[in-house]
């Protein structure tokens, strides 16, 4: 991975998006659809308070069985 003073910053139009997709998306797929690998997108969701949907949690859960 790139050192954090060379990976690419994240634009406010890619916050905005990571916010409409985090919820109820995976983030391998997340970070296929905005070219990030899933740690920054999970670090970026992180830092701006995203969280998980409370039905993506339960699919998740309920899936595994």
């Amino acid at each position: 991975p790139l050192p954090p003073y060379l990976a690419p910053q994240w634009t406010p139009e890619e916050i905005a998006r990571l916010g409409e997709l985090y919820p109820d998306h995976s983030n391998e797929e997340i970070a296929a659809i905005m070219g990030r690998t899933p740690a920054s997108v999970k670090i970026r969701a992180v830092w701006n308070g995203f969280r998980k949907s409370p039905a993506y949690k339960l699919l998740l859960y309920t899936s595994d069985a």
